[in-house]
């Protein structure tokens, strides 16, 4: 079976922690990366390369 690869962009440590752990729950869904702001979002994506990104839109220094 192949696994969504998800990356989780947000500034709060909350968000992420919750979100991860919602996805946690679906068996086809793996968090492959929660980077903590968007420079290391960026490394993440170009890294990674996810099928899905979930994007706080709001974030210190870049805006998503």
């Amino acid at each position: 079976m192949n696994r969504i690869k998800t990356v989780i962009v947000a500034d709060s440590a909350i968000v992420r922690k919750l979100l991860t752990e919602a996805l946690a729950g679906e068996p086809d869904m793996a968090v492959d990366a929660a980077p903590p702001d968007t420079f290391v979002a960026l490394d993440k994506l170009a890294e990674l390369k996810p099928d899905v990104v979930i994007l706080d839109l709001e974030m210190p220094g870049i805006d998503g």
